[in-house]
């Protein structure tokens, strides 16, 4: 026999109201941990919340597993193997690949919608309609051209050099907060943690600032905590383009180009 009364119609539907219930608020409270992640910078709280989530799940996941093996398998086979063992093991393979899936998308869900609003990743179309090379410096311009002047753009690159995906806001300046840096660190584990190259676009003529060098540090020793390699950081201002960084790990000529760039003439 399993653990509820099957033949009271009445008391099943009492339970599994219970478990539903409990299978919402604890994905309310899974949602809210990984919010508390993210404001506290601390990915044990966004873990933790994939455990929430199962434990919240288990109760109604067993329920009907139960009631599968009582409808479906015949008595010879649950008498074997016992209802309340096939059941919990039923339950907790059903249990953990929900979690698993649940974890994910309530993570992006989070993401996207409370600490990168002012961030654009729709760029899919421009990627697809051509292979922009992250290590070619005129087609980094062309590619700048279709994105606009006053942004910051974080593309992530592939082991060749493709962009392979981009994360673009508008900005006055060269400055990322470190709620939005948390966040776009884990959007980069999302994207499966590739190397990035990082620009900002003025939309003025001017040099860079001397917070915007060291700001250029700040990103660069973050992103390099998560083991994300930032291959390099330039700057347009509307007539030059100028590098802020460059990675050891770039191929020698690149780096030969980024790091001649000062007085080089972009003409964006």
């Amino acid at each position: 026999m399993g653990l509820f009364p099957w033949n009271n119609y009445w008391e099943i539907a009492i339970w599994y109201a219970l478990f539903a219930g409990v299978w919402h608020y604890s994905d309310l409270l899974a949602g809210k941990l990984v919010e508390q992640g993210f404001l506290r910078q601390s990915i044990v709280w966004v873990r933790f919340s994939a455990l929430c989530v199962g434990v919240g799940f288990f109760p109604i996941a067993y329920l009907g597993s139960e009631l599968l093996l009582t409808q479906a398998v015949p008595n010879a086979i649950a008498r074997a193997n016992g209802w309340i063992t096939s059941a919990t093991s039923m339950a907790f393979i059903v249990t953990l690949l929900y979690a698993m899936g649940r974890y994910a998308t309530l993570r992006r869900d989070i993401l996207f919608t409370k600490f990168l609003t002012e961030w654009a990743f729709d760029y899919g179309h421009l990627l697809s309609e051509r292979t922009w090379n992250g290590h070619s410096l005129s087609e980094l311009r062309n590619l700048n051209q279709q994105l606009g002047i006053g942004r910051i753009v974080i593309a992530t690159l592939n082991a060749d050099g493709i962009v392979t995906s981009l994360a673009v806001r508008r900005a006055g300046w060269l400055f990322i907060n470190d709620h939005e840096l948390f966040a776009i660190n884990y959007w980069l584990r999302t994207e499966g943690g590739p190397d990035v190259a990082i620009w900002y676009t003025a939309d003025e003529e001017r040099n860079p600032l001397e917070a915007e060098y060291e700001e250029t540090q700040r990103l660069v020793g973050r992103l390099s905590q998560n083991r994300t390699d930032t291959r390099y950081v330039l700057f347009h201002n509307g007539r030059q383009m100028q590098c802020l960084y460059v990675s050891p790990s770039v191929t020698s000529t690149l780096g030969d180009q980024l790091t001649g760039l000062e007085a080089e003439s972009s003409g964006l």
